[in-house]
């Protein structure tokens, strides 16, 4: 399902985008290849625009509106396109751009293929480069359903540990490494097209006047918007710096409800830190698909969690390698995993969580999916 909502994500922005893309470039050639020409303004005005909404009040836009004539080769052309794109804005905005045309001798500019296309403001406009960067959101989404999400994949069964000897060892849904990259990638994603599209205007816009209004602020709010992902990345590189993945082993390779076992915990640092705490948890997460009206949900939580505590405010030096010890059980009334391939509702999956808590580093966090022996969950 989050790979289909994926798929939906980037089509639309890429449609956008696309679109976009194409009007920016179409501007790019229109200041490029069109040439000046000796023009005479006729008239002036501002036109109203109103835009109707079912669901929010109708938005009102302005405008400016110019019509002069030109001549080319003996022939003489009428126009009122005002800029190499057709724009609207505020009042304000569209009463400055007419006054700085007041009726009589200016400059226009021609298409040397049709004489008849020409323009005035010889500016680009800001107008394709917003609808880049909020189709940014989709894509940036998109991509983070495909690197973030957890494919639906059988749980692997725990391996014979080559030491200590008698322990199972379980491998991590993701690593720190792993969250890292598939962070950078979407601020890379998300930085990458606000470059390319910011970038292209104000190169565009260099030596042809004053900028738009709202670029500096709206390039500014996206770079914001972008440490978020960004600053994800910073916080995994740092703790690769200063502690390893840690490595998870159970004394038993089934679990199934009742039985108790054993789970050991090891995870080397690469500097001196105070571990605050190292928990493990016993969790189960069940996935439920819920219909209200035509509204179908579909949510994942934890119905089930057992956390016990394995060591508290112990200093580790560098080097050094943490090993501490939990005992754990699934309750004989919690449901068994999902079997793989299960497509209703609900699905259990069941993990053990390991949260360390370091001073003065961000902590670490994985989860390790086992598979827990039981009756299978019936369709609700």
């Amino acid at each position: 399902m989050p790979r289909l909502v994926a798929s939906i994500f980037t089509a639309v922005a890429l449609a956008f985008m696309g679109a976009a893309s194409l009007a920016a470039w179409d501007q790019q050639r229109q200041l490029a290849t069109f040439r000046p020409v000796p023009a005479t303004v006729l008239s002036r005005d501002v036109q109203r625009q109103v835009t109707h909404n079912r669901r929010s009040r109708d938005s009102i836009s302005y405008k400016p509106r110019i019509t002069y004539r030109y001549e080319v080769a003996g022939r003489t052309y009428t126009s009122s396109n005002v800029a190499p794109l057709t724009d609207s804005g505020s009042e304000t905005w569209a009463r400055s751009v007419i006054g700085t045309y007041p009726p009589g001798p200016a400059t226009a500019y021609y298409d040397p293929a049709n004489p008849a296309r020409a323009f005035l403001l010889p500016r680009p406009s800001f107008m394709p480069y917003p609808l880049i960067l909020f189709a940014s959101i989709f894509l940036t989404v998109a991509v983070g359903m495909f690197v973030l999400s957890d494919p639906a994949k059988p749980v692997p069964a725990p391996q014979r540990a080559l030491r200590p000897a008698g322990w199972y060892e379980l491998r991590p849904r993701r690593t720190s490494g792993d969250k890292m990259r598939a962070w950078f990638v979407l601020a890379a994603v998300w930085y990458g097209v606000g470059a390319a599209a910011l970038g292209h205007y104000f190169t565009l816009a260099r030596g042809r006047g004053p900028l738009d209004p709202s670029a500096i602020p709206l390039c500014a709010l996206y770079a914001l918007a972008g440490l978020v992902p960004l600053g994800t990345t910073i916080y995994f590189a740092l703790l690769r710096r200063n502690a390893a993945d840690a490595r998870v082993l159970v004394d038993t390779d089934r679990f199934p409800p009742g039985k108790q076992f054993h789970v050991r915990v090891e995870q080397s640092l690469s500097r001196d830190l105070l571990v605050e705490k190292l928990q493990v948890c016993l969790a189960c997460d069940a996935t439920t698909k819920t219909r209200t009206g035509s509204k179908t949900t579909i949510s994942t939580s934890t119905c089930y969690d057992q956390w016990a505590t394995a060591m508290e405010n112990q200093a580790a030096s560098a080097g050094q390698v943490l090993s501490a010890e939990a005992d754990l059980a699934v309750p004989d009334n919690q449901p068994g995993s999902s079997p793989d391939g299960f497509r209703d509702y609900p699905r259990y999956a069941w993990r053990i969580s390991v949260h360390t808590s370091l001073a003065h580093s961000p902590d670490y966090r994985a989860d390790f999916p086992i598979r827990v022996a039981g009756p299978a969950p019936q369709p609700a």
